[in-house]
């Protein structure tokens, strides 16, 4: 645990002493929780939610997409810019299967125009609108329990639905810091700061930090449901404050969509974002994507088409700790490879159930019969 809290002493140094009280017992409590490797690649992408698990020690992930994006703003200067991005993430577990590094870039190069006294002035620009590293730790896993997720083998039905252990969510956190270098986008925004960029007081600090809490919850045997409630920019006089919402359906074993909702407010700007998408597996480390995002405001308008994919080199190092997510549609984990139905796997167990009971009532029965010969 000393060695987690000496990682992240540089996020603890751009918090208040309350925040940082709040932080050391959290990852004080954490240390009795499970993070889960999973045998399939599990990314961040499409959307801008963060999932509640991480990779695992010994796997090494990136997570790139390419988009092109533009926006508006008739009633400031009348600005408009269009252009492409290309984020990035890097994902590797550390020393256990809860604990997992995240580094992430997003680069944007633009053309950008607007309206002053002289006229139209149009410009070229490029620059950073996300330049970060943190840390993710899982404070709660309620797969470590998979007793809880056992099937249901009197009721096909009940295995279908959302069962009472759905709504206990995957809990995580996250922390780290924001890196501003010269060429940054002021605090991630399109217009106003980049218009006012040399006056002191849009410029925005060196370091900065930005934390998360996480939830992740599987409901019914397809959906999947993510929150991120956090803050960037912490310590600055633009902490921007965000959450989103995202359902994510698997369609079947290789394609799944989402539709997510992305709300941001700070002194400088306040977004609401709907964005939806669809991802198809490749192989077991490899994933495409592509997603569509849209602001619900006009002050500014943004839009953004992308497509891109995530792959994991898998050198997983067991560390004694779950290896497979058990949720409680997986009826693998019950080895029903030669079964072709649920149905009829159901009645397999329930058969056997049914003849284990009758063999410890025989055995019970040859047990009394000794006992009364002695």
């Amino acid at each position: 645990m000393l060695r987690y809290c000496s990682i992240i002493s540089v996020i603890f140094d751009l918090m208040h002493t309350t925040q940082k009280l709040v932080l050391v017992i959290l990852l004080v409590l954490s240390s009795i929780s499970w993070g889960q490797y999973t045998p399939i690649i599990n990314s961040n992408r499409p959307g801008a939610s963060m999932g509640a698990f991480g990779v695992g020690p010994g796997v090494y992930q990136v997570e790139w997409g390419n988009a092109y994006r533009s926006g508006s703003f008739e009633r400031y200067a009348n600005a408009s810019f269009g252009g492409w991005g290309s984020a990035v993430a890097f994902r590797t577990g550390l020393f256990t299967e809860s604990f997992e590094l995240i580094y992430q870039l997003d680069f944007q190069l633009d053309q950008l125009q607007f309206q002053n006294r002289r006229g139209t002035v149009e410009g070229r620009r490029s620059g950073l609108k996300n330049h970060s590293i943190g840390f993710k730790y899982v404070l709660f896993d309620p797969f470590r329990y998979p007793e809880w997720y056992k099937p249901n083998l009197y009721s096909w039905k009940a295995n279908q639905g959302v069962r009472w252990i759905d709504l206990v969510p995957v809990i995580s956190f996250y922390g780290g810091v924001e890196i501003v270098l010269d060429n940054t986008y002021p605090y991630a925004t399109n217009f106003k700061p980049l218009f006012d960029f040399g006056i002191e007081k849009y410029k925005p600090s060196t370091f900065s930090g930005t934390f998360q809490f996480i939830t992740q919850n599987h409901l019914g045997k397809d959906w999947v449901l993510t929150t991120n409630w956090g803050t960037r920019y912490f310590g600055t006089a633009y902490e921007s404050n965000f959450h989103t919402i995202g359902l994510t359906v698997n369609l079947n074993e290789r394609w799944s969509a989402f539709v997510e909702e992305h709300n941001t407010k700070s002194k400088l700007f306040s977004d609401a974002t709907i964005s939806t998408g669809i991802a198809h597996l490749l192989s077991r480390d490899l994933q495409m994507d592509m997603h569509i995002s849209r602001t619900t405001k006009k002050t500014p308008q943004l839009f953004e088409w992308a497509v891109g994919f995530s792959y994991r080199i898998d050198k997983h190092i067991d560390r004694g700790e779950p290896q497979e997510k058990i949720i409680k549609d997986s009826f693998d984990y019950y080895n029903r490879s030669n079964f072709q139905t649920e149905r009829a796997y159901l009645r397999m167990l329930r058969k056997r159930e049914k003849e284990d009971r009758k063999i410890d009532k025989e055995q019970r029965r040859i047990e009394r019969k000794l006992n009364r010969i002695k």
